[in-house]
């Protein structure tokens, strides 16, 4: 189940909500949290069950509102946002594809329906964990890539850092060695 707590300034809580599926064999695991535009909030992660990415809103009460699942393959949602000015949510973290790891962006309707996927190809597989909206209305995402050598052996795993735009487009993408004193892995 997932659940949200307000605490109040001293630690003592104010309401817990649980969020269940309708398919009571089925589990739900949040692992990201906003305030969504119109004061309630938006959670994403993954659905135990065939692993879709899990989209959650509630009102400022944490009143469960609507929930979706978003597939078709295995997606889990690290990190969430709101755009301000066009409502849209946007999810990152990674989709799982015949036997790897891909980090992953998801660009949604202030309602939860799909607009854009975004799938980066990285050779070893890797997730975005953080998502921020910068000054000039674009977003930038960060997480790790794992590298493998000529003889198919992880070798070393570097920061990968995207800025993109509201359609999903990449505007550039940055890899940095994670030995580097450079080491751009979170935001």
């Amino acid at each position: 189940i997932g659940v949200l707590i307000k605490f109040d300034y001293n630690g003592d809580t104010i309401w817990q909500k649980v969020y269940r599926d309708s398919n009571p064999n089925d589990g739900l695991i949040p692992q990201s949290l906003t305030r969504s535009e119109d004061g309630g909030f938006l959670i994403t992660g993954y659905a135990f069950i065939n692993n879709p990415c899990l989209l959650i809103k509630t009102d400022a009460s944490g009143n469960l509102l609507w929930q979706k699942k978003i597939g078709p393959n295995v997606q889990d949602g690290k990190s969430i946002v709101q755009d301000s000015l066009t409502k849209k949510i946007i999810i990152v973290g990674y989709q799982y594809l015949g036997g790897g790891t891909y980090s992953n962006v998801l660009i949604l309707d202030s309602l939860g329906n799909k607009l854009v996927q975004t799938t980066f190809n990285n050779s070893g597989g890797g997730a975005f964990s953080e998502i921020i909206k910068l000054k000039d209305n674009n977003f930038l995402t960060s997480g790790a890539v794992n590298v493998f050598n000529d003889w198919g052996n992880l070798s070393r795993t570097k920061s990968l850092v995207v800025k993109f735009d509201l359609m999903g487009s990449i505007l550039w993408n940055k890899t940095y060695d994670v030995n580097s004193p450079f080491n751009a892995a979170t935001l």
